[in-house]
């Protein structure tokens, strides 16, 4: 671990491995500079301000777009720690993971309020305004780890794990329902153990960050299943004979990225008519068919960028396009940056 003798040091550090748009972190004045600040490009450790916490944080970045934030402290002034560490909060704009391991915090989403005592995890997107609240009482001790995940974090494990984006995410991001700004996680025993490992990690190196990423995908596999059925209030119209020729229909397309069906050859392929199936699809899944279909052929082609030395005209082959400008200006218009500055990262 490298120490830290002054704040600007560290802070140019932390914008760099750890970026938190829309705040300093270091500015809030929640950490206690220069001491007990540590970093060695994979992990960062930070000491609190013991004149609103006792503690420490470690801050880990797996992926590009996921931040990992475990967290054991007590809070000494909770009425300024509420004011301060809200405002960090709320500059999120990104799904979080919130598990918790130890103490009592109340948490409130829209019109719905929940306590950490009685859940052992939550997922939540930060709603605007004044939907989102939270309070910790003086003098508790709390354990705690914070997952956030943006879009691009989402694209990162998609393409280096294959898993696929979380229609959990998706449901809490796009959600104006005040009773469901945030999703208490299952208690099961496959979430138990993996939210009691994530206060067990190695403090930094090579395997916390293989480890961390195991952990990830892991999660990711479990967010997977849990269900957004009853918050999906556009699709209860569509019977469920429908829903399943269009789960069929979304198979054909993840199969077929490169050279996907026509709508008048997948909606044969279904037994849906046209209008069934472009209005059903829209409805389940969030998405026009030709939408979810460019968006997987944009995906491929990130990953292959990423991951193989083919050039850019290879790519947009493998990805179906004739011709490699055309899918520059489809990767640029869904990235915003050029297949090639890609390449560079």
């Amino acid at each position: 671990m490298e120490s830290f003798d002054d704040v600007d040091t560290f802070r140019q550090r932390i914008r760099a491995e750890h970026p938190t748009p829309g705040c300093d972190v270091v500015d809030l004045g929640l950490f206690a500079p220069p001491n007990g600040m540590a970093a060695d490009g994979t992990a960062m450790h930070m000491g609190f301000n013991p004149r609103l916490l006792s503690g420490d944080l470690q801050l880990f970045r797996p992926y590009a777009g996921v931040l990992v934030i475990t967290m054991d402290f007590t809070a000494n002034d909770a009425e300024a720690l509420h004011q301060v560490s809200k405002s960090l909060i709320s500059s999120q704009r990104a799904v979080i993971v919130r598990l918790f391991h130890l103490g009592k915090i109340l948490f409130r989403f829209g019109e719905q309020t929940y306590d950490s005592k009685e859940l052992l995890g939550l997922a939540s997107h930060v709603p605007p305004g004044d939907h989102f609240d939270y309070r910790v009482r003086k003098g508790e001790r709390i354990q705690l780890t914070n997952i956030v995940i943006t879009e691009e974090g989402e694209r990162e494990i998609w393409h280096r794990l294959g898993i696929p984006p979380c229609p959990l995410f998706d449901a809490l991001r796009t959600n104006e329902d005040p009773d469901f700004f945030a999703q208490p996680l299952p208690n099961t025993e496959a979430f138990r153990l993996l939210a009691a490992s994530f206060m067990h990690l190695p403090g930094s190196g090579f395997a916390q960050n293989a480890l961390l990423r195991l952990k990830l995908g892991e999660l990711l596999c479990l967010l997977g299943e849990v269900d957004t059925a009853a918050h999906n209030t556009l699709a209860e119209d569509v019977p469920f004979s429908e829903v399943r020729k269009l789960s069929q229909a979304r198979v054909i397309l993840d199969e077929s990225s490169e050279h996907p069906p026509s709508i008048a050859e997948l909606s044969k392929i279904v037994g849906l008519n046209r209008r069934k199936l472009t209005e059903g699809f829209k409805k389940v899944f969030g998405d026009t068919v030709a939408g979810y279909a460019l968006e997987l052929r944009m995906r491929k082609g990130y990953q292959l960028l990423r991951e193989t030395n083919l050039s850019v005209a290879e790519v947009a082959e493998r990805c179906g396009y004739e011709h490699a400008n055309n899918f520059t200006i489809a990767f640029r218009r869904r990235f915003a940056t050029s297949p090639s500055q890609v390449r560079q990262i």
